[in-house]
């Protein structure tokens, strides 16, 4: 996205979609599930938000529904849903 090179990423900021129940991070990638089991993606895609995309995101973007919990790993990304399916 237009800009997402000159974000300062040394200054900290509010992520204004919670209250969340969990975050993880990998690299250049953070996640966060709010209370609601929301999941928020942002920094480097490169596939791995599941949002059938490899665009990089500067701002928190919403993924999908009903997860309980984000895995990260440096290639791939695993989520459990509420359900119990793992999704990657």
């Amino acid at each position: 996205i237009e800009g997402y090179r000159h974000v300062n990423w040394w200054t900290p900021r509010l992520v204004d979609v919670g209250p969340f129940r969990s975050v993880a991070a990998e690299g250049a990638t953070s996640y966060a599930i709010t209370a609601s089991g929301d999941l928020y993606a942002w920094g480097r895609n490169g596939g791995r938000f599941g949002d059938n995309s490899s665009t990089d995101r500067a701002l928190p973007t919403f993924v999908g529904s009903s997860y309980a919990s984000i895995h990260p790993a440096r290639f791939r990304t695993i989520a459990l849903r509420d359900d119990g399916s793992v999704w990657a």
